[in-house]
Parts: structure tokens; C-alpha cells; sequence
């Protein structure tokens, strides 16, 4: 029998695109989810699950380049974000090793290098990256946009540090 505190990181299939809305209170993001899964398809992106007793428990999208103004755009750099664990679940390493297997995959690709964001008012986040390896090396403004699940327009406004890790 597993450990119930066993967790398996893999990647998305179409099936569990419902189940990355956690029961509804990410459903407003559902044709960003889509998007990103139809990316997967066409070898742009990968989106990663960590998955807990048969229940997704986390989540993490991987953009295979990236177009971060702060960053010089060399074609060597992933981007990692919409990263994700379920209250209940912090703490236990699954962000950590989200993060893990998203930085192998790079490797794999020949990336040099990794970036992620974290919202300035998400401190337990930027300690988290700074723990693996990360450094701040800008900012973003965080603004941008989206159709929600009904095709109402949201705009998002969401400051962040720009952190990266060399692989």
C-alpha cells in the first residue's frame, strides 16, 4: 500500500482539466487551463500535476521560452508559473517538487536557465524559490488579462519579482 503522504508528479492529460479547477474556485480560469493544455499538445508548454491518493493536490505550467521584459530573450530561458498547492498540502515538498521535475524537463531541453514570479505580496512563495536556488533579478508589473469561463474580460493586476536559477 502507498504512503498516503506519497505524491506522484506527472503530466496533464485532457481528463484532468475539470480537476485543475478544484471543485469550482479556479473554474474562471478554465479557458486559460485549455489554452495551455492545447500549447502542451503542440509541445509549447507542459503542464505538470501532483497528484495525492487520486486527488490533484498541485500544479505547475511550464512555458517552454518566455517573453519576460526583464529578461533577455536568448531562447535558453523556461518559465514556470500558475504553480499551485492545495491548502492542506503546503509545506509537504509538493511545490518543491512541482518545481523539481519542471527544472529536469528544461534540463532535458537543453534550457539553461529557469524563471519564475512571485506576487511581492506572496512572501512564503519568493522564500520558497530563493530556497531552491532562485534569485530576484527584476520586476514585473503583473498586468494582464483574460476571457473568464462565461467570456467576461478580467483584467489582472498583480506586481511580482522576476526570480531565476541557472540549470
Amino acid at each position: 500500500m502507498a504512503d498516503s503522504l506519497e505524491v506522484e508528479i506527472r503530466p496533464a492529460s485532457h481528463a484532468d482539466l475539470p480537476g485543475m479547477e478544484w471543485e469550482g474556485k479556479y473554474r474562471h480560469f478554465r479557458r486559460l487551463y485549455r489554452a495551455a493544455y492545447q500549447d502542451a499538445c503542440d509541445g509549447r508548454k507542459m503542464i505538470l500535476l501532483a497528484e495525492r491518493a487520486g486527488r490533484i493536490v498541485g500544479q505547475l505550467i511550464v512555458q517552454f521560452g518566455t517573453d519576460l521584459a526583464c529578461l533577455e530573450n536568448t531562447g535558453l530561458t523556461g518559465y514556470l508559473y500558475s504553480l499551485r498547492v492545495r491548502e492542506g498540502h503546503r509545506g509537504q515538498g509538493v511545490g518543491s517538487q512541482l518545481i523539481g521535475t519542471a527544472e529536469e524537463a528544461l534540463r532535458e531541453r537543453s534550457y539553461r536557465q529557469a524563471a519564475i514570479a512571485a506576487a511581492k505580496d506572496n512572501l512564503r512563495a519568493r522564500r520558497l524559490y530563493e530556497r531552491l536556488g532562485y534569485s530576484v533579478v527584476g520586476e514585473d508589473p503583473g498586468l494582464w488579462s483574460y476571457l473568464d469561463d462565461r467570456g467576461k474580460a478580467r483584467s489582472v493586476s498583480e506586481p511580482a519579482f522576476i526570480l531565476t536559477k541557472l540549470l
